[in-house]
Formats: C-alpha cells, structure tokens, sequence
C-alpha cells in the first residue's frame, strides 16, 4: 500500500514520530530507478486488513470508496487502530456516522459486544451509550472490569470499578443495617414480635447467601450488584400476603392505625424495607 508521508505526519502523532525516528517498523528501502531513490516502508502486522484500508482512506482523504456501514466488530477494529496510531480525531466523523448506523442493538446484558461498543464511545463521545454500557458491566460484572488489551482509558476502568465496588458494598451495608435495626431492642419503630420475625428472616437469608458469618470484601469476586438484587428480591418473607393484618405484625398503635386504614403493609415491612434498600442505590430497573 502506498502512502503519503505528509498525509501520515500530520494527521497522526505516531507516524510524525516514526519518520523522524529510528524505529523498527521504520526502515529505508531502495524501490528502483522508476520511483524516487528511496521510500519509507512501515511494517504493520497483525491488523485487519480492511479496518486499516478504510483507516488510511480516511487519513488521506479518500473517502469516496469508503463504505457507508460497517459492522460493529469492523468499527471497533478501526477504533483499535485509530486510538494505537495516534489519529482518533481524524477518524471521529466517520465513526459517529458508521456508529449511527449500527444493525447490531444495544447489548442488555454483560457480553462481548458491551466491550466493542465501549472501544467506539471512547472514540465517537456518545455519552448515552458510553453511560448505558458502564452502567451494564457496574451492574452485572461479576469481577473487576479489565480492558483485556482493548483502548479503554484506565480511568475509565478504575472508575467502573469503584462504582462496582460501592454498590456491592453499599447493598450488603444496607442488609446488616436493617438486621441490625431489628436487633436493637431500644428501637420503638415497631413491635418484638415484628423484630424478632423480621430479623430471622434476614439471618437466615444472610446465611443463605453466604453472607453472615463470612461478609465478602472488595474486590468481591464472584459477585455483582444484580445477582444480589436478585437475591434481595428473592428473599422469602414470614407471610407471602403482607396486604392482610395479621396479630404477628407490628402492634405499634401508630403504624396499626396507618396499616389498617390505608390498606398497606407496614413500614417494618421486611420486603418494603429491602425495596427501599434496592432503590436508594438506584437499582430499581435491575
């Protein structure tokens, strides 16, 4: 493939550094008394072949033969090649309109795709996808994030995994809390009765889940924020039919008035509670 120097230098930091350096995909080769006396010859292995045609295409404006649409994976492996040489500017249009025209949906759950979808946000800036996928792998990652070799900025990862780490930590925090609330006997929010129920319920939960005598710690391998929502979810309350007073619910007058007239379960509700807990960190679609 013949290029243009002057077209490489000035659209990419790694080719202007490369013509004036040494390297070793830089060498000087005699072409022949047809051509001029000598021309650089850069070596490029391992790349695909059609995602480097359309990225020098784009680097020497010749765009014309380019295609109108792309698959995700080609998109993602001009994206590759765009950010190793140095040139993701020159390359944004194209890729904010081969991104737009996509056939493949957004992924709903943590795959392959969220990882090539991710390599093209970090190139075309789309905030609503670069936010939904985040959102997915903060959600349904079950380890801490890696970029596995792609061209994710590290602070992109670190902050994936913070945030993965505090919702864990945060949902686990917020089931001791509740279980702790129901130890405490100075507590007045409701009855003994309604403590002591509630609380082996959560204990037996905890101890279900592997929580209760050994709680995970980051990184929290093995865990994600929606297996343990799930879980949540899951836990099987004292009486199925909450709508329905019964004399082992809360005997507090307060809430009893409430309960009756309104028709509800009461606030010492053990799946109202854990509903609160689930929403307070925003986990309400998992």
């Amino acid at each position: 493939m013949q290029l243009s120097s002057r077209h490489l230098t000035s659209a990419s930091g790694y080719f202007s550094r490369l013509v004036m350096g040494q390297w070793k995909e830089n060498k000087i080769e005699d072409v022949g008394a047809d051509a001029k006396a000598y021309c650089y010859v850069v070596t490029a292995e391992d790349w695909d072949q059609k995602a480097l045609l359309a990225l020098m295409q784009i680097i020497h404006a010749r765009t014309t033969t380019l295609p109108t649409t792309v698959t995700l994976e080609m998109l993602a492996k001009i994206c590759v090649l765009a950010d190793y040489y140095q040139c993701t500017e020159t390359v944004e249009f194209f890729v904010k309109m081969w991104a737009q025209s996509l056939e493949e949906p957004l992924p709903s759950q943590f795959e392959r795709d969220v990882f090539l979808r991710l390599v093209v946000c970090c190139v075309d800036g789309d905030a609503d996808v670069f936010n939904r996928m985040t959102k997915l792998i903060i959600h349904e990652c079950e380890e801490p994030f890696e970029s596995f070799s792609l061209p994710i900025p590290h602070k992109v990862i670190a902050g994936i995994n913070k945030k993965r780490e505090d919702l864990i930590f945060s949902l686990l925090t917020g089931l001791q809390d509740l279980a702790d609330e129901f130890y405490d006997e100075r507590s007045n929010a409701c009855s003994f009765e309604c403590k002591a129920i509630n609380l082996g319920t959560l204990l037996k939960a905890q101890k279900k889940l592997g929580i209760l005598d050994c709680r995970p710690q980051p990184p929290f391998e093995g865990w994600s924020a929606s297996t343990l929502v799930q879980a949540m979810r899951g836990i099987q309350v004292p009486f199925p039919n909450e709508s329905r007073p019964t004399r082992y619910f809360c005997n507090n007058a307060y809430q009893s008035q409430r309960f009756i007239k309104a028709e509800f379960a009461p606030v010492c509700s053990i799946s109202q509670r854990i509903r609160q807990i689930i929403d307070k960190h925003g986990c309400t679609a998992i």
